[in-house]
This record gives structure tokens, sequence and C-alpha cells, in this order.
């Protein structure tokens, strides 16, 4: 399942591992520095609150090419992939330097969707180059690092680049991210390459699932498509990609309500950044928490328990008055980093190694997709039904995949918590 080179050098492997949370790190604070520029550009540019929360549904996009975005990761050495995206990424910020006044306006949703592109590819390729350089018992920590890493980069990217677009504009701002795209292509470039250079993907892609080959030779959407039909011949998987799915398709009406919830309790509209670095506080410690117990609590109740914390999260924000509002977004952003690791490294462990890229793909394909759409649907609903009945759905939707997981999981006997994972992937062993 692993590269076997990378398994006999594990002092080496420990020290690629902190570069790439490093990279990760730069990387995940330069998304965020310009992805919350990017609304109040357009509307500054337009007076429009459609067309800036348009945005949100232009990054959304990408979602759609997921699964090719994986073939490339799975293709060409993951290294590699990731060295040669922070350059690329910096190039294609260029044109937004060129913003002038609303005939522009093109340009941000170019870049915007392009953006993404790449955004899927680095996400295919970091989970696979985490899976070469961290033994499968150090997973669940990995990955809990991770998840830790870019919460807390959601705190600290968005109110730094509002405050630097207040300051010194949105150039400012666009050249500081492609900084950052450099500096994390640095951080991998320096992660060794013995060990990490072999395609995940050798030849045509063929990766073994349960029942048979997960991908034929063929044509390229037959190959990029592997990573779904791998999951739907592994029970446990096919359970993730409907999860994933269903709560993609429940989640991204909170989107749409949160401007109705902050109006419910007589706040301003400022309240929404309040809301969002509760939900960040929430997900930066419950990240720290399941990366210190992950060896004792196992994947599939990670991603129960996480699933429970955004049921109840979202049920405390229908009660009305801020401090329950508060704690229902702190609550909410805890349950991110349990489900975001559970689901993670379940995959990853259940996966070969050539198909880990396209895992990741089909994986952000079942999540966004539904995403998008309910961000649509919400928007619109929100305008229609109370937006305490909506949250009482959603959350009442939520608690029904975490009942099913729950009940799932005392059936299966698949999830018990494994006594080597408490190797830590970060230190030399």
């Amino acid at each position: 399942m692993r590269d076997g080179r990378a398994a006999a050098v594990p002092s080496t492997r420990n020290r690629g591992f902190r570069l790439l949370l490093a990279g990760v790190a730069v990387s995940a604070f330069g998304d965020w520095l310009l992805a919350v520029v990017f609304g109040m550009w357009v509307k500054d540019l337009t007076g429009s609150n459609a067309l800036a929360a348009s945005m949100i549904f232009a990054g959304t996009l990408p979602a759609f090419a997921a699964p090719f975005a994986g073939l490339v990761a799975d293709r060409f050495p993951r290294r590699r992939v990731l060295v040669a995206a922070g350059p690329a990424s910096a190039v294609l910020l260029v044109p937004l330097l060129a913003v002038h006044d609303r005939g522009d306006l093109w340009i941000l949703y170019l870049v915007a969707v392009c953006g993404g592109l790449g955004g899927e590819v680095v996400s295919a390729a970091v989970n696979g180059l985490n899976r070469s350089l961290v033994p499968e018992e150090s997973l669940g920590r990995a990955n809990g690092l991770l998840a830790t890493v870019r919460q807390a980069m959601l705190l600290a990217g968005p109110a730094a680049g509002a405050l630097l677009y207040a300051a010194y504009g949105a150039r400012t701002v666009v050249v500081l991210d492609a900084v950052t795209f450099l500096v994390a292509a640095l951080c991998v470039a320096a992660i060794p390459a013995y060990g990490t250079e072999s395609r995940g993907d050798r030849g045509r892609g063929r990766g073994e699932g349960a029942g048979g080959p997960a991908a034929e030779g063929g044509s390229l959407v037959a190959e990029a498509m592997a990573g779904v039909r791998h999951m739907a011949e592994v029970p446990l998987l096919r359970r993730l990609l409907v999860l994933g799915f269903v709560f993609g398709l429940t989640i991204g009406f909170c989107e749409a309500i949160v401007f109705a919830v902050v109006e419910g309790i007589g706040g301003p509209a400022s309240y929404v950044g309040f809301l969002t670095s509760a939900e960040g506080i929430g997900s930066v410690a419950a990240g720290a928490l399941v990366t210190a117990l992950s060896s004792r609590i196992g994947d599939f109740r990670k991603i129960s328990t996480g699933l429970w914390c955004f049921s109840a999260g979202l049920l405390l924000q229908t009660g009305g008055g801020l401090p329950l509002v508060v704690a229902g977004a702190v609550l909410a952003g805890a349950g991110a980093p349990a489900l975001v690791v559970g689901v993670t490294t379940a995959a990853q462990r259940r996966t070969p190694n050539e198909l880990t890229g396209r895992i990741s793909g089909a994986l952000n394909f079942a999540v966004n997709v539904p995403f998008a759409v309910s961000i649509g649907l919400g928007a619109v609903l929100v305008g229609l039904v109370p937006y305490r009945v909506l949250l009482l759905c959603v959350s009442a939707a939520l608690a029904l995949v975490a009942l099913g997981s729950t009940v799932a999981l005392r059936e299966s006997g698949h999830d018990a918590p494994r006594a080597a994972q408490s190797v830590d992937p970060v230190r030399d062993r």
C-alpha cells in the first residue's frame, strides 16, 4: 500500500512531513487571504451584494472537475506537482493587477475559477504525498495536524486580508498571496525526493479495489472516475461517498442562512465575521484534540462525532440570542476537523496508493457539487421559510446521518482504534 523506499527511511520521512506541513500552512494562509478580498473587491467595483456573493459560487465550480484533478495527482510525481503548482498559481494572479473597474470583473471570476482548479489538484496531491511520507499507523495524527493548521489559517488569513485590503488595497494582497505560493513551493521542494518521486499512478492508473480492478485502461474519463468506482466497490468507502453527498447538500444551506441568523438576533452584518472567527476557534481547538486522541478514537467514530457536533451547533443557533449563536458556531466549527480527519484517514487506509489522488477528487466532488447546489437553494428558501425552520431541518438531517453512522459502527466492528496509531508523524522515531 505504501512506497517501500519511503518506509525504509523514517528520519527522512518525518522531515518531509514537517516541510509538507509548513507548505500547507503558508499556502492555506494565502488562500484565505485572497478569498475574503475577492468578495470585498467585487462589492467595491459593483456595489452589488449579489455579485459579491456570487464569488462563493464561482469558487465551487471547479469541484465538477475534481476527479480529473485527482487523476493529475496520480499520473505525475506528487511532490513535483506541488512544486510546479506554486509558481503556476503565482503567475495566475498577475492578471488581477490589471483590474481597475467593473468592466474588468470577468478577470476576477476567471482567476477564481482557475485558482479553484489548481486548488483541487493541490488538495489531491497533498493527500497523496502525505500518504507516502507517513506510515499508515500515523495517518490519523498526520491528517489531524494538517486539518488543524488549515483551520488556524482560516482564523488568521481572512482577518489579515481584510486589514491589508482596507489599508493598502487589493493589489498588495494579490502580491502577498503570490509570495505565499512561492514559499509553499520552496517548502515542498526541500522535501527529500527519495521515496516520493515515483508516480502514485504507474502507467494507466490501475488499482485493486475490494471487488477487482478499480480502473481499467481506456478513456481519460474512465481513468478519472476510477476513484469513484473504487469507493463504490468497497462497502465502507461507499458509505463515505454517500455521507459526503448528504453532508454537502445540507451544510451548503448554512452559507445562505448566516446573514438571516445575524439579522434574527438583531446584530449588524459585521457579526458574520465574528461568527466565522468563532467557528475557527472551535475548529482549531477540536483539531488539536482530535490529533492528540487519534490513537484512542477510530476513524468512523471521528466522523460520527463531527456530525453530532455540527447538528448540535446548528440546533443551538435556533435558540436566538448572541451567546447561543456563538456557542453554536464554536460547536459546529469543532465538528469540521473530526469529520475531515475521519473521512480522509478512513479513505486513505482502504485505498491503493496509486488511487489516492482520485479518491480525494471523488470525495471533493461528492461534497462540493451538492454544496454548490444547496447554496443556491438556500438563497431562495431563506426568503420563503423562517431561518430557524431551515436550521432545524439541516440539524435533523445531520443528526439522522450521525445516528445511522453510529449504529452502523456498532454493528460492523470495523472501527477499533489501533494501538500503533500513536506514532508521531512529525518526530523522528
